[in-house]
């Protein structure tokens, strides 16, 4: 009666910790080597493609105005059909490449601003509309996805509600304002006309940063900075007011 009741309790108690070493094996073994697999092969594949595909080599401008004066912020982003390698998440599971929208240069505007803030319009979708919806469906006043006004040295960040499309103003604030955002030019090139082989980078997904929080190693978890119309202030994180941070992000928005 003995020898049964050790084998149940050596399944029992063994059962998991082969399974325990087995997902370990996959997780530190198995998955890595399938990602560097995979990075390899869409980096070969990709090298062909630089040789054949074509691009669509987009200029999007802005005017940013101040008392101080007034300028031209401009990008140009070129867009293609290429491909990634996706290392193993817990969101997205098992190592994966495919092929993708991708952009060589930031789908952003960005600007130095008279107050000593950065601004960061992003558009992290802008290739996907033009290289899957085609050019027909833009529009010449775009919506961005997010304004951003930075300050790296208080490490935070003056974040914009999105406005209606009426408006040619994008954001207007005490101490400046930025016109909304267009497409100046876009044209069809080939891909290796328009930027070196090197500049399309690695397909590994990790090394790729598109979006605003990536681009400034930002935190997502650490909030936004609000403005607090009864105290007239910009407060991190909705909390207590800032005055350098209130003159960095411009005063009051409106």
């Amino acid at each position: 009666m003995k020898r049964p009741l050790i084998w149940i309790l050596a399944l029992v108690l063994g059962l998991p910790l082969v399974l325990a070493m087995w997902g370990a094996f996959f997780l530190f073994a198995v998955f890595p080597l399938q990602h560097v697999y995979n990075t390899w092969r869409m980096d070969a594949k990709t090298a062909k493609l630089w040789e054949t595909a074509e691009a669509q080599v987009i200029t999007l401008s802005a005017q940013l105005a101040s008392d101080a004066g007034g300028e031209r912020i401009e990008n140009r982003i070129i867009c293609y059909n290429g491909h990634f390698a996706r290392p193993f998440t817990l969101k997205a599971g098992a190592p994966f490449a495919g092929n993708t929208p991708r952009s060589v240069g930031e789908q952003a505007l960005i600007a130095q601003l008279p107050t000593g803030g950065v601004l960061d319009v992003d558009f992290p979708l802008l290739c996907n509309r033009i290289m899957r919806g085609g050019i027909g469906a833009l529009v010449q006043d775009l919506t961005p996805n997010d304004v951003y006004i930075v300050a790296p040295s208080l490490e935070q960040q003056c974040a914009f509600p999105r406005e209606g499309h009426s408006s040619a103003e994008l954001l207007r604030t005490e101490a400046f304002w930025v016109s909304r955002p267009e497409i100046t030019t876009i044209t069809t090139q080939r891909l290796r006309d328009v930027v070196p082989l090197d500049a399309l980078g690695s397909t590994d997904t990790r090394q790729t940063p598109a979006r605003f929080s990536e681009r400034w190693t930002w935190a997502q978890f650490e909030g936004d900075s609000k403005w607090k119309p009864d105290e007239n202030c910009w407060a991190p994180r909705g909390l207590q007011c800032n005055a350098e941070l209130t003159r960095i992000c411009g005063g009051a928005p409106g």
